[in-house]
């Protein structure tokens, strides 16, 4: 590792001519928000330090361009990377935005998109701000740097009757100062090109310890050049339609239809050493992507689950997808049936942690018991029932203990929508199904018994009990505002607040019995899942 340092005009321009990249796959886009882009301004132009930046020297590779990706998009595509970001993506691109105010930057799932941050300075404060609104001479900073711009400013300033002789001097002085902060040095350590790759990624995820975790399938995506466009792009259009993907959610199930396990350090291995066929490689992702999507159709039917957000577990939708995959490569059609075991397979292996730990080693075996049984079976509820039967050994039990049922975490929110869409709950007051809600993004969690009216009662994990939440639109939600349940429940029909597992026992609306309302829901909604569980094991 080399120490040197290179002023912000000079990484602008490397930036520009595409010399400094970022390792395509690994490294996250910019997300910084303009409220950090003035901050840097500011900590420039006090001259506050501001960090090192540390590349990676790539310019004696051969695969350069294969791996590497431009911080910003620039109209020459045949440029030769000198450089990778290993730490300091947002600072470079902050410096490009702070020069021109607008540029097209990288984005997270690849591509680029427009940012744009209007930032002015002050010079008699020496202020910076992101709106002119606030007293005082403004100038945008984009304009000071832009040297033709600046003539003119110049010549305003010069010519204006508005200040005297010492404010014009002043202000001049000031921005020629803001000027300045381009020829300021910035501190880069260079690590050599003999760095592997996964030392390089070991090096990002101690320095980013607090941003985004770099792992091995960020790895295979920088090792697949060819593929790694394709990668993001369908991560990027999931993202779209509310589907918010990790890397290795995906990667998991392509390692082990390439590799044959899930532990993904084994398809690195097989790709950096030439043992994977590349154009079975694309033959595998198109059959992972054919995968992931029957199985978010079948998140929608079968769990009501549309978007990511409420997925109970993503390392549990990566072992549905590589059985989803199996089932495909088998031709095997799934049945109504098939769908609804294989929903309460990715529920069930949510709810008993099964992939908490060890998780490539379960994988493996759970894939590999399956495929035995599937082979054996020919019939995918049957193969299904018999790894459950298995997990049931192991845990002692499939169904869902009551005292488990407690905190609002995303696993016990994931089964209070089941339940109340299996319920067929409808919304109080505009007796639309709770499920086209949700669909529909049309809802908010909604306290039964309402925070305002417990608070001073009852702790805070009391108020916010699983069991005292329901789902309701919006609307209704606003309706309801602090209102006491023994009120606004009495005027609600029966059958709805049944939907809802809400207990008909107007006693059990008063504040006072309020621990006593939510273990009879907690009670009411369990008893419902477990039966539903059952019910569905029974089906095949």
């Amino acid at each position: 590792m080399t120490f040197t340092s290179m002023s912000i005009a000079e990484l602008i321009g490397s930036i520009e001519r595409g010399e400094i990249c970022i390792p395509r796959g690994v490294q996250r886009g910019f997300i910084w928000s303009s409220e950090k882009v003035l901050k840097l301004a500011d900590s420039i132009y006090r001259r506050y330090p501001i960090g090192i930046v540390i590349f990676w020297d790539i310019s004696q590779s051969t695969r350069g361009r294969e791996i590497a990706t431009g911080i910003v998009e620039i109209a020459e595509r045949e440029y030769r990377p000198r450089y990778l970001v290993i730490d300091g993506l947002q600072r470079l691109t902050s410096f490009v935005l702070i020069k021109y105010g607008s540029a097209r930057v990288v984005s997270t799932y690849g591509g680029y998109q427009r940012k744009r941050i209007n930032l002015y300075f002050n010079p008699e404060t020496e202020e910076f701000s992101l709106s002119k609104t606030r007293t005082g001479t403004w100038f945008k900073v984009a304009d000071v740097f832009d040297d033709s711009t600046f003539s003119k400013l110049l010549a305003e300033i010069a010519g204006s009757e508005n200040l005297s002789s010492a404010e014009r001097k002043e202000y001049i002085g000031k921005l020629q100062k803001l000027r300045e902060t381009l020829s300021i040095s910035i501190p880069i350590y260079i690590i050599s090109e003999e760095t592997s790759l996964d030392d390089l990624v070991e090096i990002f995820d101690r320095i980013n310890s607090a941003g985004t975790r770099v792992t091995i399938s960020h790895i295979v995506v920088a090792y697949l050049p060819e593929l790694a466009d394709e990668i993001l792009s369908y991560l990027n259009d999931m993202n779209k339609r509310g589907w918010k993907f990790k890397i290795p959610t995906l990667v998991k199930v392509l390692s082990y239809r390439v590799s044959g396990t899930a532990f993904v350090a084994k398809l690195r291995d097989d790709i950096s050493k030439g043992r994977v066929d590349r154009n079975k490689l694309r033959e595998e992702w198109t059959k992972v992507k054919k995968a992931v999507d029957d199985t978010v159709s079948l998140l929608k039917s079968e769990l009501h689950i549309h978007y990511s957000k409420y997925v109970p577990s993503e390392t549990s939708l990566s072992m549905i997808s590589t059985l989803i995959s199996i089932i495909n490569d088998e031709k095997i059609s799934r049945n109504t049936n098939d769908n609804k075991i294989l929903a309460l397979l990715l529920l069930l292996s949510s709810y008993l942690r099964r992939y908490t730990g060890s998780t490539e080693q379960k994988m493996d075996e759970d894939v590999a018991f399956f495929v035995k049984e599937l082979k054996s079976q020919q019939n995918i509820g049957l193969a299904v029932k018999r790894l459950l039967e298995k997990w049931e050994k192991i845990y002692g039990s499939l169904s869902i203990p009551k005292e488990e049922f407690r905190k609002p975490t995303q696993l016990n929110k994931t089964l209070l929508y089941f339940a109340l869409c299996e319920n067929g709950a409808i919304d109080f007051y505009k007796g639309i199904k709770i499920e086209s809600l949700i669909a529909q993004e049309d809802f908010t969690i909604h306290h039964i018994f309402p925070r305002d009216i417990l608070r001073g009662k009852y702790e805070r994990g009391q108020i916010d009990d699983i069991a005292n939440l329901t789902i309701l639109s919006r609307e209704t939600n606003k309706i309801i505002g602090s209102k006491n349940p023994e009120n606004y429940l009495r005027k609600i029909n029966e059958k709805i607040l049944s939907s809802h597992f809400i207990p008909l026992d107007k006693e059990l609306w008063k504040v006072d019995n309020y621990l006593k309302f939510v273990e009879r829901r907690r009670e009411l909604i369990v008893n419902f899942v477990n039966n539903r569980i059952y019910q569905i094991l029974n089906l095949m």
